[in-house]
């Protein structure tokens, strides 16, 4: 199972706009294709926090939602692996 805290910490700075350097999760890295993560941060927003690629706002959907950190697949692909 995956550090949860490790990666909402990494969306907390996204959503404020700062830059998270070189992601240091052996397994997992910011995707790299720049403007889909500035749409997945820009729902992150809208939602407050909740995956946009999910219905409702739900506890199980902060983002990293618990699919993410249960099953280590994200799937809006804020997260890709290394």
């Amino acid at each position: 199972m995956l550090d949860r805290q490790e990666f909402s910490d990494a969306v907390e700075k996204l959503k404020n706009g700062e830059d998270i350097g070189e992601f240091t999760h052996p397994g997992f890295k910011l995707n790299d294709k720049k403007e889909h993560v500035a749409l997945i941060v820009e729902g992150l927003k809208a939602k407050d926090g909740y995956c946009p690629c999910k219905v409702g706002k739900e506890p199980q959907n902060i983002c990293p939602c618990d699919d993410f950190i249960e099953t280590s697949k994200c799937c809006c692909k804020l997260w890709v692996e290394r």
